[in-house]
Parts: structure tokens; sequence; C-alpha cells
């Protein structure tokens, strides 16, 4: 068990759960919670499991091979997707674009980070008027 000041940073950190709580190896929980039949994958059938450990693989033009990160984090892959898609990152996002993994000199190396201000109250409205029009208030 994690309290969330061990786990979590940045801007909404006061957002996440007080306390975070990790499974043995072997253990899960899933939305069976609620049945007999939570711990029984025999009749349920296994869907699979958050792991704290993972692989991240990139290939392509301007990416470097066999290249092997340290420190890398989950929440650096949306920034670098978004600046290796020439699209601003916004300023409050966490994470930071994986430079490592470009090969030297190239375009995704030499394209300079863009930032984008984000406007909290205009992405509300907007997502407001998206329901609206979805029908959903």
């Amino acid at each position: 068990m994690y309290k969330r000041e061990e786990i979590y940073f940045g801007k909404y950190v006061d957002d996440a759960p007080d306390l975070t709580i990790l499974f043995n190896e072997g253990y899960t929980i899933a939305s069976a919670a609620r049945s007999r039949e939570m711990w029984n994958y025999a009749t349920r059938g296994w869907t699979g499991v958050h792991e704290l450990q993972g692989i991240f693989l990139a290939s392509g033009p301007g990416i470097k091979k066999n290249v092997e990160l340290e420190g890398d984090k989950i929440y650096d892959l949306a920034p670098t997707i978004l600046h290796i898609f020439e699209t601003p990152i916004p300023e409050d996002m966490d994470g930071r674009v994986l430079k490592e993994i470009f090969e030297e000199g190239s375009a995704l190396a030499k394209r300079e980070i863009e930032y984008q201000e984000v406007d909290e109250k205009a992405r509300i409205r907007e997502r407001i008027r998206e329901l609206k029009a979805l029908g959903k208030i």
C-alpha cells in the first residue's frame, strides 16, 4: 500500500486516491468483485492484469535503434507522441518528451518542443457544448 505522494506527482496530485493498493503477483481484483466468482479464473477466464513494469518500443524514421531507456515513465509517452506528430503539448500535461530516443541530427531531435497554453474554462465550455449536442445534458 502506498500513499499518493509516494507514487503520484504533478498539478493534480491532490486528485489522486489517498491510498493505492498493489496486489502481489498472481492476485488481482476485477469488476467481478461483487460476485462469488471473483477469484475463480477457471469459470470467468483470465483477462489480463495491470503491472508496474512494462515495455516501450519505438521504431521509424528518426528513432534510434537498440537504445535502452532509464527513468522513462508511462506519462512520458503522450508528450513524446505529440512531439512526433508535430502537435503542441498542453503545458499542464505531466511527463516529458523522450528526446533520447531520437537519432542525433534527425528532424525529431532538431524540432523544438512546442507547448500550448491551456484555457481550462474554454475547455470546459467546449465539453459542455459537446455533451449538449449528444443529448447527454
